[in-house]
């Protein structure tokens, strides 16, 4: 029982040697604005050298989201008629070859009608030409009959053949009695944005209206709106980050690809456009958009990441390390602040040694 009592008595001792070193690490008498770490707070943080580099800013411009019209494909009617199906909506997600409307043409029914008299003039020159080749040979017919009876042959089979790609240009069906119905369908994969027909309507000859309008939405335009005292700030080439008002979390990196020097008197702008792949075709047309165009002003500033500073009573604080494991927090003024990295006016400078990473951390010990 004495041994396990005294066994007891020595771990306790250990127990309060080890808390009074650790004590008196931490107990150093510190102005208010330093703060000392153990070594194992030191392990939670990282440190860097604060260095210079050339400063970018942000201009902020608003825009939205737009097709990008290099990549929008019109779909005409050839003919006309009545339109008995439409079987697409706005909006709708469509494949290549899917039909979209179904167009009953009474110019196409006369092309049917000519397409079987040209196939059945075909059979007689046909038979024409064989029994003109057997005359031939018993000299009845002389080689320019023959000769005659091939030349009406083979027009009448270019003949065919021209009908044949009208009726294959329009979808139509040469079964017999098949009725003279045309199918309008999609060239591509993609939605439809654009769309001038209801079924039940008669579309005049000659019209050669577009009828839908087809685009991929694989890329959109954002389209900025720039203002007169911001054109000598901004170029084409300029980076830029953009997010869409309906998609706050998420971040498109682009550049500015073309800046439309026509102005819009009564809005006072003109306008940029930025080129932005849509690959999941999340981005759709008319969603709002805020720009930041990054301006690269050509000064060396003293630059920090942002997560090194701390806003504090409206005040932003870097934490300074000043050595043995001793940090100081400093107040900074800012210039300015873009895409993660704080430019800053005053408080440190090159060569200073801050918390980058936990610089919260540090101040809260």
């Amino acid at each position: 029982m004495t041994n396990k009592l005294l066994l007891i008595l020595f771990l306790i001792s250990l127990l309060f040697a080890g808390c009074n070193a650790n004590q008196e690490e931490k107990s150093e008498s510190l102005p208010d604005n330093e703060v000392k770490l153990t070594s194992d707070q030191m392990k939670q943080i990282r440190i860097d050298s604060v260095r210079q580099r050339e400063e970018v800013t942000d201009l902020s411009l608003s825009g939205k989201v737009d097709f990008n019209q290099d990549d929008v494909l019109p779909v005409f009617g050839f003919a006309s008629g009545n339109v008995l199906e439409v079987n697409v909506s706005l909006g709708d997600h469509i494949k290549k070859g899917q039909t979209l409307a179904v167009v009953r043409s009474g110019d196409l029914g006369n092309y049917l009608s000519q397409y079987n008299q040209a196939k059945g003039q075909v059979v007689l020159n046909k038979r024409n030409l064989d029994v003109a080749e057997e005359l031939y040979k018993t000299k009845v017919y002389s080689e320019l009959q023959l000769l005659n009876a091939k030349v009406t042959y083979e027009a009448s089979v270019d003949n065919l053949k021209q009908y044949e790609t009208y009726l294959k240009t329009y979808g139509i069906n040469d079964t017999a009695g098949a009725p003279p119905d045309y199918r309008i369908t999609a060239p591509m994969d993609g939605y439809v944005i654009q769309k001038s027909i209801n079924k039940g309507m008669n579309l005049l000859p000659g019209s050669n209206n577009n009828y839908f309008t087809l685009s991929s939405l694989a890329t959109v335009w954002i389209k900025a709106n720039l203002y007169e005292e911001d054109l000598q700030k901004v170029k084409e080439g300029d980076s830029v980050n953009v997010r869409v008002f309906a998609l706050p979390d998420t971040l498109f990196r682009g550049v500015i690809s073309k800046i439309n020097y026509v102005l819009d008197s009564s809005a006072g702008t003109l306008q940029a456009r930025i080129v932005l792949n849509n690959p999941k075709q999340i981005m759709r047309p008319n969603m709002l958009a805020d720009i930041k165009v990054q301006l690269d002003m050509h000064l060396k500033a003293t630059a920090v990441p942002k997560n090194a500073l701390i806003l504090y009573e409206n005040v932003y604080y870097a934490m300074v390390y000043k050595g043995d494991n001793v940090f100081e927090r400093q107040p900074v003024k800012l210039e300015n602040c873009s895409d993660g990295v704080c430019y800053i006016r005053q408080g440190i400078k090159p060569g200073d040694v801050i918390a980058t990473n936990g610089a919260i951390y540090v101040l809260g010990q």
